[in-house]
């Protein structure tokens, strides 16, 4: 897809008329209408030239546009000062009630539009703002809440640093504990050396640290890539959270809130809400290890509620297939919305998706016609990924969401599959359009990939050979990306895997 500047501002500049339109198609106002009301209530009794300077409207344009107006009884005409040269333009009663209206409706596109982030760009805030930070990378000065789980209260987590015996967790309970760096401890055995590794802390004056055995401080990464420390809760994300989240218009996704209780032994009870609640965020808490963040929001009737969520993955020890089933919904990007999803009508959905480019993210199951004989048939096939398609066609076959996509790849074959154009929060539904595909022509991203390389990526294949984006394509980004030699050599390290790569092109894997 085209992501040229002059094109996404024309792209967006007719989704904003779109969307305007849609809102107001009760008050039947058609293309340009609601821009001169916008203008005239700004500068009610102007000449019809400041309007067609003001609104970018041509002359001749405006003239009929304005007709159409009159005829609606939203606007008169009339001289002024006995000037019979300039026809000045005003708006009438019906005429200042819609512009009401329609200023009201242009600041909720606004808001959606410029002050929405859509589902890749909080992906993108998200590894911008909230970056993870594995346990074999952590930088002296972190801080950490103490908060262990109800079934870890009585089981030790840190040992005193003086005594080597370990910590009381309620004497460190809710306590903020500051990162001071590694220690390597070694220990002769009879035929050999044993090491381990001490994460220090310190706290109120005193020294703390959890110990990973049979493993050396540069192991980390290698042995145990998700390592993490019971009930540390990253105070990172939490500050950076209340500095960018306090006070933001959201709609919350989630169908479950939590209160306060004090008589519950939780100390909280779940309380339902409605999908898309239109709330602000009043503060930002800390919550528990996996989920940090502690979101509280008032909804329009004065309600308070919080959820805890996860931006990122420090210390959580959870992978990104984490957030899949029950657990989605407690990930930030799927829990909020900065935009409200009821204005989200579906045929600017399907104007959205039609004629778009796109790629399947996994083989996706479809149907294909086929002649055979005179005849025509269907059969079902698997599309691999990175397939290049076109959306020629979206159907909705019956009331809701679901539609009947027409995809056309670059032999002019045509395939149908079953979409859904919204995600269902309640549902969860795994057929959403934009969790299917990808929305770009990535051949031509990557023009230097040939085709038969591009057959082994689909599959999630390796080869030696391979380049850094080639090996990205195909098996997703590493936890963790060592270099070494002037950066000549870098390894990367996935769950069970390791590729050595030299300049850029892969070498070995195992």
């Amino acid at each position: 897809m085209d992501k040229s500047f002059h094109y996404m501002i024309m792209v967006n500049q007719s989704l904003f008329q779109k969307k305007v339109l849609d809102v107001l198609s009760p008050y039947k106002l058609t293309a340009g209408q609601p821009k001169v009301l916008d203008y005239l209530g700004k500068h009610n009794g102007c000449i019809q030239k400041s309007i067609a300077t003001g609104c970018q409207i041509e002359p001749a344009t405006l003239t009929g546009i304005l007709s159409r107006m009159e005829e609606k009884k939203l606007i008169i005409r009339q001289t002024k000062d006995g000037n019979k040269r300039s026809l000045y333009v005003y708006l009438t009663d019906e005429g200042k009630r819609l512009q009401e209206i329609v200023n009201d409706t242009f600041k909720k596109v606004e808001n959606e539009i410029l002050g929405g982030i859509s589902k890749s760009e909080k992906e993108q805030f998200i590894i911008k703002h909230f970056p993870l930070k594995p346990l074999c990378k952590w930088t002296p000065g972190m801080k950490f809440m103490f908060i262990p789980s109800g079934r870890d209260m009585f089981l030790p987590t840190l040992s005193v640093y003086e005594t080597e015996k370990g910590a009381d967790n309620s004497v460190l309970k809710h306590k903020i504990l500051t990162f001071a760096g590694y220690e390597e401890k070694s220990q002769e055995l009879s035929n050999d050396m044993s090491y381990s590794t001490r994460l220090i802390f310190e706290c109120d004056g005193e020294k703390y640290y959890y110990e990973i055995k049979n493993t050396r401080p540069d192991e980390i990464c290698e042995k145990n890539p998700r390592a993490y420390i019971n009930g540390l809760v990253n105070l990172k994300d939490v500050d950076t959270a209340k500095e960018l989240l306090t006070g933001r218009k959201i709609y919350v996704q989630s169908d479950m809130a939590r209160v306060d209780d004090a008589n519950s032994y939780s100390g909280y009870r779940k309380v339902s809400i409605p999908v898309n609640t239109e709330a602000t965020i009043t503060a930002i808490g800390v919550g528990s290890q996996a989920y940090p963040v502690k979101i509280i929001f008032q909804d329009s009737q004065g309600h308070s509620y919080y959820l805890e969520v996860a931006l990122s993955r420090t210390n959580s020890g959870m992978d990104m297939s984490d957030f899949q089933g029950e657990k989605r919904m407690k990930y930030f990007s799927n829990s909020i919305s900065f935009t409200n999803k009821k204005l989200d009508n579906i045929e600017s959905l399907k104007n959205r998706y039609l004629g778009a480019t796109v790629y399947p993210k996994k083989t996706l199951s479809a149907k294909r016609a086929v002649s055979l004989e005179n005849k025509q048939m269907e059969s079902r096939v698997h599309l691999p990924r990175y397939t290049i398609l076109t959306i020629k066609e979206v159907r909705m076959p019956s009331p809701g969401s679901l539609a009947i996509l027409t995809l056309k790849d670059k032999n002019g074959i045509s395939y149908e599959m079953k979409v859904d154009l919204k995600y269902d929060v309640i549902t969860r539904n795994n057929n959403y359009i934009e969790d299917l595909f990808g929305f770009e022509d990535i051949h031509k991203k990557y023009p230097g990939i040939t085709e038969k390389r591009w057959q082994i990526i689909s599959r999630g294949d390796l080869e030696v050979g391979m380049s850094t984006d080639e090996c990205r394509l195909s098996i997703g980004d590493p936890i963790e990306i060592v270099l070494k030699k002037d950066n000549r050599f870098e390894n990367w390290f996935y769950n069970g895997k390791t590729l050595e790569f030299e300049s850029g092109t892969l070498q070995r894997f195992k």
